[in-house]
């Protein structure tokens, strides 16, 4: 007399009796479950919270579009912070007199931060208005033009004027680029570790690369006297802030031609169907909530 067991033991298939008869053990388990690759990105599995660090960050970076994403994100980081070393310097430069000189790196600071506190709200909204991708073309064109216009025009309060703009442009592009994040990857557990690249990427990697290329060029100008007499320190001043423009154009040309994943908007709310003639007011107070 034979004892027979359910259809399904475990996680294998086609176990019928105790007497060894196998057929094709192992055939009924779905792969999916177990790597949590199963239907569209975001709605995968169970989370990989058991897998090591690297293997989390390996799955994150063969995602091609997110590779180029993070790429992007290495030369705009790399910009800001050169900016901040670039205008601090340029600044101090353009002020004349020692009280106004020691006031040039708040001044800086200021203008950059002083956007976020007025325009993130607003920002947010206006980019879910937009498709994504146009959004981050357009503002880091923008931010490279009025980069090159601080190096032409050459006076202080355009510098604040434009680190000013610079800022209230950023305001468009950061939630632009966090909303289409999700859309790139596989799964949504992928999103912490994506966020995490993306602040050892920000805060780690680019603010090293950006000081030794500060470096770099100043010191490479003064060693093969490159900008000689008066305004010598003025000229490798400008030299960097061009270079800072040209990284913003870098990035729009990737983002343009290399990551057509990044096109869409977010999903309208429901209560926005009305949305035709909202105020820049009620942006605003929307884009707290």
């Amino acid at each position: 007399m034979w004892l027979r067991l359910p259809r399904r033991v475990g996680v294998g298939q086609g176990v019928s009796t105790i007497s060894g008869n196998r057929d094709d053990v192992g055939s009924g388990i779905d792969t999916a479950d177990l790597t949590g690759s199963s239907g569209p990105a975001g709605q995968g599995g169970p989370a990989e919270s058991g897998a090591s660090t690297s293997h989390r960050v390996r799955s994150v970076l063969a995602i091609r579009a997110f590779r180029r994403l993070w790429g992007v994100t290495y030369l705009l980081s790399v910009a800001d912070w050169l900016s901040l070393f670039a205008l601090s310097s340029l600044a101090s430069k353009l002020i004349a007199g020692y009280f106004a000189q020691s006031f040039a790196f708040s001044a800086v600071v200021l203008t950059q931060l002083l956007p976020g506190l007025l325009f993130a709200p607003l920002g947010g909204v206006l980019a879910d208005k937009f498709d994504r991708r146009r959004v981050m073309i357009t503002v880091d064109l923008i931010r490279c033009v009025l980069f090159l216009s601080i190096a032409l025009v050459g006076t202080w309060w355009w510098l604040l004027a434009a680190n000013f703009l610079i800022g209230s442009t950023a305001m468009m592009w950061i939630p632009a680029k966090e909303s289409a994040i999700p859309n790139l990857l596989r799964r949504k557990d992928q999103v912490e570790t994506a966020n995490q690249l993306g602040l050892v990427m920000t805060y780690g990697v680019a603010v090293v690369s950006a000081a030794g290329l500060f470096s770099v060029v100043t010191g490479v100008g003064s060693t093969l006297h490159l900008w000689d007499g008066a305004g010598a320190e003025l000229g490798v001043a400008k030299v960097i802030v061009i270079i800072n423009g040209l990284l913003y154009l870098a990035a729009a040309v990737v983002v343009a031609t290399r990551i057509p994943e990044l096109s869409g908007r977010a999903q309208p709310h429901p209560h926005r169907e009305h949305e035709g003639g909202q105020s820049w007011i009620s942006m605003f107070f929307e884009g707290l909530h």
